[in-house]
């Protein structure tokens, strides 16, 4: 079995990908097309089905789907949630401090020079029912807060599932539970995979690709095929 555009064995075919897998059935990621062969044909199923099934009897498409069944994959969903509290935190503090600028002149002054912590609990203390900007100041210290302790409890789960699956990449100089749990999720549960450096550069978009016109000749790196 295949998966090609519209049916990403990491998205939408991922739950089929899941189920053939665990039967036995070999399943293949199909890199993605040439655009310009695309334009040409044109795009709909019926012809990027049969692009994929050509790629895979051609041997021009090789790639294991990463599976979907282990810690890193844990890692993967807690990350994206863990980066969407800290956008939406720091949309809240910037919105927090934008108010701030054009609040009434007593209350600017009273909060001005407070750090950033002293100024969400002060924020948080005000009463709600004073007037709507003390409303809106009120609301946006206890989302902050909210917020702050969603990342705080997704990074020690992130940490706990990191420490425990691969111990030694936390050890390493400058590797983080977030950057740690970035390059599990690249190199997914089933690793074995890449079979070589050159796999795992092809899977990071950094291997080259000769390519040449009359008497110039240069390389260019290839898209990453997991897309």
């Amino acid at each position: 079995m295949s998966s090609g555009p519209g049916r990403r064995t990491g998205s939408y075919g991922a739950g089929l990908a899941g189920h053939l897998a665990a039967e036995g059935i070999e399943v293949t990621e199909v890199n993605r097309p040439d655009r310009a062969a695309r334009r040409r044909s044109g795009k709909t199923d019926a012809v990027d089905a049969g692009a994929a099934a050509r790629a895979v009897l051609g041997g021009h498409a090789t790639s294991t789907p990463k599976s979907k069944n282990g810690p890193v994959e844990d890692l993967r969903v807690l990350k994206v949630v863990k980066d969407s509290a800290v956008r939406n935190r720091t949309q809240a503090i910037n919105q927090l401090k934008a108010l701030l600028v054009s609040a009434p002149s007593q209350l600017h002054e009273s909060l001005a020079g407070l750090s950033n912590p002293k100024l969400f609990v002060a924020c948080a203390a005000l009463d709600p029912h004073a007037n709507a900007v003390h409303q809106a100041l009120h609301v946006l210290a206890h989302r902050i807060v909210r917020l702050t302790a969603e990342a705080t409890t997704l990074t020690r789960r992130i940490t706990a599932i990191t420490q425990a699956h691969n111990p030694q990449l936390m050890e390493l100089t400058g590797v983080g539970p977030d950057s740690a749990a970035i390059r599990l999720t690249a190199a997914g549960d089933n690793h074995e995979r890449l079979r070589d450096e050159a796999s795992f550069a092809a899977l990071r978009g950094v291997s080259p690709v000769e390519r040449s016109s009359g008497k110039s000749q240069r390389r260019r790196l290839r898209p990453c095929p997991m897309w």
